[in-house]
């Protein structure tokens, strides 16, 4: 399924929207930290092999 928007109409939001602006980030943000959780989780029985710290 693909929704055509108006290119400008994306631009324009994260542009002039600081709110959305910082949802995004915080949304990427909590990804980011929960991926690394994640990743520490399953890297708990082969520390060894797999440090990402």
């Amino acid at each position: 399924m693909v929704i055509s928007l108006p290119p400008h109409f994306l631009c324009g939001t994260i542009a002039h929207s600081p709110r959305y602006q910082l949802q995004v980030l915080m949304k990427v943000f909590f990804s980011v930290v929960f991926a690394f959780y994640i990743f520490n989780l399953l890297d708990i029985d082969k520390k060894g092999e797999i440090a990402l710290f």
